[in-house]
């Protein structure tokens, strides 16, 4: 089935439906057997069924790798009266949550 002829049998079928004739009365005006009509008519629902039904997996793109000198480190800064304190490691951040929640009570 060429691209032609699906464009051919998708404008035939299309004008022979805008007419309002019946398939008989068209097929005979233009000259052309009931059976192509049908068999046209036939493949181009069942090529649309099948187009219809197209499942596609998408996938999340990959996470770009990066060298590890180039690697950088999340960094929480906290600021509280006159000093700060920097952590780096997220199993740090309990210990100095705790640690502010201790030095609050003492002062």
């Amino acid at each position: 089935m060429s691209n032609t002829d699906i464009t051919l049998w998708t404008s035939r079928i299309q004008n022979r439906k805008l007419s309002g004739l019946k398939v008989k009365d068209w097929c005979e005006q233009n000259n052309i057997s009931r059976d192509t009509y049908y068999y046209w008519n036939s493949k181009l629902k069942a090529s649309k069924e099948e187009n219809e039904n197209v499942f596609a997996e998408v996938l999340p793109a990959p996470t770009p790798k990066l060298p590890f000198d180039k690697v950088t480190k999340a960094e929480l800064l906290i600021t509280w009266k006159d000093f700060s304190i920097s952590v780096t490691d997220q199993c740090m951040i309990p210990m100095v949550a705790e640690l502010i929640s201790r030095l609050e009570r003492q002062c």
